[in-house]
């Protein structure tokens, strides 16, 4: 799980997995897409260009617009798999 310490940042508590648990995997992608933001915030602000979360999505919306098919599906195809969810049986 998720924690902060005392500056505030968050971080995982590192631990051996010995199964493929879906939400153990979930939560550590979602950490490395967070390292990676954070690395991208700091790149900005070395630039003189300090940066927010929702500023760095946009310009990366902004910049798969602007490339072609080929670089487009190459984006795409890099990303890991994701697992929907099992959806809810309707309650009645």
């Amino acid at each position: 799980m998720p924690h902060r310490d005392l500056a505030g940042h968050c971080f995982i508590k590192s631990r051996h997995i010995t199964h493929h648990d879906p939400v153990e995997l979930a939560i550590q992608r979602r950490f490395q897409e967070f390292t990676v933001l954070d690395a991208l915030k700091k790149r900005a602000a070395k630039a003189a260009l300090p940066a927010k979360k929702s500023a760095l999505l946009r310009a990366g919306i902004k910049a798969l617009a602007a490339m072609n098919d080929a670089a487009f599906a190459a984006a795409l195809g890099s990303l890991p798999a994701t697992r929907r969810a099992a959806a809810k049986g309707k309650k009645a």
